[in-house]
């Protein structure tokens, strides 16, 4: 995990807090640099690693049926890791909210919306 972080990027508790927000903006469209099937990968391998199935039980083989679980882990871990930062810094080069255009109006013109200043 430590090298995995990028030198003077967010922390690795800021990119674990960020991923309950990654998941709906990518489910929503809003988010493009991560992919639903991406998202269905990191799913399965969370419900993998949680799951008391595995491909190589460690009841049969021992410490080797182990290498299975630590392989899925550490793929989990650097995916997490590498979407949380690049969807971190996606959502800092955005503008705030409230300087977003609303783009809900006929023939793309934004919609204007009690309280808006128009100029």
């Amino acid at each position: 995990m430590r090298r995995g972080r990028v030198r003077g990027g967010p922390r690795t508790s800021a990119v674990i807090t960020s991923l309950p927000r990654l998941v709906p903006a990518v489910l929503a469209g809003r988010y493009t640099g991560c992919s639903r099937g991406r998202l269905l990968l990191i799913a399965g391998a969370a419900a993998y690693v949680a799951s008391p199935v595995d491909l190589l039980p460690e009841g049969l083989l021992g410490p080797i049926g182990l290498a299975d679980d630590a392989a899925v882990l550490a793929w989990l871990a650097g995916a997490l890791l590498s979407e949380g930062q690049a969807f971190l810094a996606w959502e800092q080069q955005r503008p705030p909210a409230e300087a977003r255009p609303r783009w809900r109006g006929r023939r793309g013109r934004p919609e204007v919306v009690p309280g808006d200043v128009v100029g």
